[in-house]
């Protein structure tokens, strides 16, 4: 009997070294997981809590294809927002409607940047502002209280700017498209995604 126990002992005691090695073995391979993919930490990090260490640790030496599936599946649910398409409607906000300089404010202005942003190459867009401030007065609208967009969502803020509001005269066909201008200092309300926030559309 007392060499059965002897022998117990040393299994059990062998079986927590085991598991010992493959915790800290875990720890490194998401700590380089965390470098090579930041967002996935966000998701591995209650996975151990499940699943255990060691668990996560063969999924990860079996296949990175599982973590690749993980963010894919995210994505689709909409619990992770890809980096690229945020950064694509951030700069098409800066495309149509931020201009720094103060410059706007006749007729003349709002035909040239409207041509020149590319708004008219199709049809000739009815209504376009854009907003003459400095790109972090306008990041700094991001950080007010957020309140309701017209589509409902409550990512949007509001700030005063200077702008000049191009409006289509309602006869101009395309390539020749027409425009009155009218400058002012508004309340606008822009949407914000992201953290920090970052403009990607213009409500109002």
């Amino acid at each position: 009997m007392g060499k059965v126990a002897e022998m117990s002992g040393k299994m059990v005691h062998t079986r927590r070294r085991k598991e010992e090695t493959m915790d800290s073995r875990c720890q490194l391979a998401i700590l380089n997981t965390s470098f090579q993919c930041p967002v996935l930490t966000l998701f591995l990090l209650p996975l151990l809590s499940f699943l255990g260490t060691s668990k996560v640790l063969m999924a990860l030496q079996r296949t990175h294809s599982l973590l690749l599936l993980l963010l894919l599946t995210l994505v689709g649910l909409g619990l992770v927002q890809p980096s690229y398409g945020q950064d694509r409607m951030y700069q098409r906000f800066l495309r149509q409607h931020v201009h720094p300089e103060e410059i706007g404010g006749n007729d003349g202005y709002c035909n040239l940047m409207m041509q020149r942003r590319k708004m008219t190459s199709n049809h000739c867009k009815r209504f376009n502002t854009f907003i003459h401030e400095d790109i972090w007065n306008i990041h700094s609208i991001c950080s007010t209280a957020n309140i309701q967009c017209k589509n409902g969502k409550m990512n949007c803020h509001e700030g005063v700017v200077k702008v000049t509001d191009c409006r289509e005269t309602g006869s101009s066909r395309v390539p020749n498209c027409r425009y009155r201008a009218t400058a002012s200092t508004r309340r606008v309300v822009i949407a914000c995604e992201g953290n920090p926030g970052v403009p990607v559309h213009f409500d109002s």
